[in-house]
């Protein structure tokens, strides 16, 4: 590992906060440090290692964004062939890190609560309402990206006043801010305390 640390001048590390210390403590010269973790301070990591230190954070989705920490604008280049990388400030980045890289998970899972919820209304085969909410579910964000039109917008086109649809998304207007709110709140709680707890 010393070997290829010594040959390179940027290093990506993906690794545990234990491992990332260790690749730290035997960095020498002038290298450029990134470290993929949600957990891990640039000051923290900069008691170990005083050369150059950054965060990224990518996504497995595809075409997504790569979050950068402010600082490390030339390192776009490496990662804007698989996403778009864009900058942010490190106090922001566990927020964005939800919307980006968490993003993917809680999206599904929010579709999978779709698919669970519709499914106990009817007998037609798990399969059959999944394949429709995804369907709908791509169809309407390709629609509001094509079209560019704001979220307000293609809402007033699909909810009838008094209608079906209208009932519906007072609903969720109604409930689905506190879930979020929740969401947010407890993911930056674990994480602030991660953070506190990391070996530096």
């Amino acid at each position: 590992m010393e070997l290829l640390i010594e040959k390179s001048d940027i290093i990506i590390s993906s690794v545990t906060a234990e491992a990332q210390k260790s690749i730290l403590e035997v960095i020498k010269g002038d290298k450029h440090f990134i470290s993929v973790s949600n957990a891990l301070l640039i000051k923290e990591m900069s008691k170990v290692y005083p050369g150059r230190v950054s965060r990224v954070m990518p996504t497995v989705a595809l075409g997504g964004y790569t979050l950068i920490t402010k600082g490390a604008e030339d390192i776009k280049d490496i990662f804007s062939k698989i996403s778009t990388p864009i900058v942010v400030e490190e106090k922001d980045f566990d927020l964005f890190t939800l919307i980006t890289s968490s993003g993917p998970g809680l999206f599904t899972t929010i579709l999978e609560v779709l698919v669970d919820r519709f499914s106990e209304n009817t007998n037609y085969d798990k399969n059959i309402i999944k394949d429709m909410i995804n369907s709908t579910f791509s169809s309407t964000l390709k629609t509001l990206i094509e079209q560019n039109i704001e979220y307000k917008t293609l809402i007033n086109r699909v909810a009838t006043k008094g209608g079906l649809t209208e009932v519906g998304v007072n609903v969720i207007r109604q409930n689905m801010p506190k879930v979020v709110s929740n969401v947010i709140e407890s993911s930056l709680k674990y994480n602030n305390k991660k953070t506190k707890e990391n070996i530096f």
